[in-house]
């Protein structure tokens, strides 16, 4: 069984949050490996996890924790490491307006449920993006199709076109 909890922290004064799995048998030691491998920061990193004002102890799990899905963690750290290509924020030109967090269950042919977060207003390529991140059984060449109530949905639509609420459920195939 895994959790999803959303990992969220402040970095050079910008609010960061990650939706991140564990298995709610593993310590939290292996988040806080995973969270430092996502954001680019070395082995050495002080990276400290608090749920409240509480300290979380690495050793413990989330079941002996009692996590829940969606539980919500502090966490602090050194903000990410900026790669040679990456280019200056004020550089940028404006994002685009890509509507309300929409959290969405994915299930594969098994019935496993993956939690992924997306935008109203996002393409459904960016669905499977992030459902591929997670998933990393799932080889880049397999074709995943969504369905929701039944119908195929097209890729190049948006959340907000098939009418998505939150956690609304999508049924996913994988050839």
């Amino acid at each position: 069984l895994r959790t999803t909890v959303l990992v969220a922290g402040v970095a050079t004064g910008k609010t960061m949050e990650d939706y991140m799995n564990i298995g709610t048998r593993e310590p939290l030691r292996k988040l806080q490996d995973r969270y430092r491998q996502a954001k680019g920061l070395n082995e050495d990193s002080r990276v400290v996890f608090f749920r409240g004002h509480d300290r979380l102890n690495l050793t413990k799990t989330p079941d002996a924790l009692g996590f829940e899905d969606d539980a919500v963690i502090r966490v602090e750290a050194p903000p990410p490491k900026k790669g040679p290509n990456k280019v200056s924020p004020t550089a940028s030109a404006p994002k685009a307006d890509l509507g309300q967090r929409l959290s969405l269950y994915l299930r594969d042919p098994k019935g496993e449920r993956c939690l992924v977060v997306t935008r109203t207003k996002a393409p459904l390529t960016k669905v499977i993006e992030k459902f591929r991140k997670q998933r990393k059984d799932i080889g880049e060449n397999a074709h995943v199709t969504l369905f929701f109530d039944g119908e195929t949905m097209n890729l190049s639509t948006t959340p907000e076109s098939h009418d998505l609420e939150d956690e609304d459920l999508i049924d996913v195939k994988i050839r």
